[in-house]
């Protein structure tokens, strides 16, 4: 090989030497990425021993279930939640003077959703927070979404929509919960 050869092999390998060189990631960027991979890692590790923990403790889970479907039931149930939210302005000390349901939303299937009720009630002012404290802690989930009140001389007339829910399907779906391949409640 000629000398202009070699001289010319010798500047092709530091050319590339130099600009491979400044190509390779920097260690601290590979490093920061090793340790962003390690804290989802354990976030994921984390979750899954919060989900085998769930799994393994069958009778907590079967009973907030039971009170989610006793919030949200398959079926509407308009009578029902008529009756209760009648008796709970009862309690309250407050007088349901009117109430009228609203069909779910044309767009929606009739046997899913939310419904709404506007409903008039009246009485003292200082009963009406008691009457909202009363809904919260109601076994059905209802939502109030607006009050209007006004006072008519004797006390108060307020008009308060309210919105109630219904999930449809079997509701002995998920009676048991089975584990899942490879968790923790199975032995894995």
């Amino acid at each position: 090989m000629t000398r202009s050869r070699k001289i010319l092999w010798a500047l092709a390998v530091v050319v590339v030497g130099l600009v491979g060189y400044s190509a390779l990631p920097d260690a601290g960027q590979m490093l920061s990425g090793a340790t962003a991979d390690e804290k989802q890692r354990d976030v994921l590790r984390q979750q899954v021993a919060l989900a085998d923990a769930a799994l393994s403790d069958e009778e907590t889970f079967l009973a907030d279930l039971e009170e989610a479907r006793a919030a949200v039931p398959p079926a509407p149930e308009l009578p029902a939640v008529i009756d209760v939210l009648e008796e709970t302005v009862r309690r309250s000390g407050m007088r349901w003077t009117s109430g009228a349901p609203s069909a779910p939303d044309a767009q929606a299937d009739a046997t899913q959703g939310s419904w709404q009720l506007a409903m008039t009630v009246s009485g003292s002012a200082r009963d009406l927070p008691g009457l909202f404290d009363a809904f919260r802690v109601l076994e059905r989930l209802i939502v109030v979404d607006s009050v209007q009140v006004r006072n008519d001389g004797n006390g108060v007339v307020a008009q308060i929509s309210v919105r109630f829910f219904a999930l449809p399907g079997d509701p002995l779906a998920f009676v048991s919960p089975t584990p899942v391949e490879g968790s923790a409640a199975e032995g894995s």
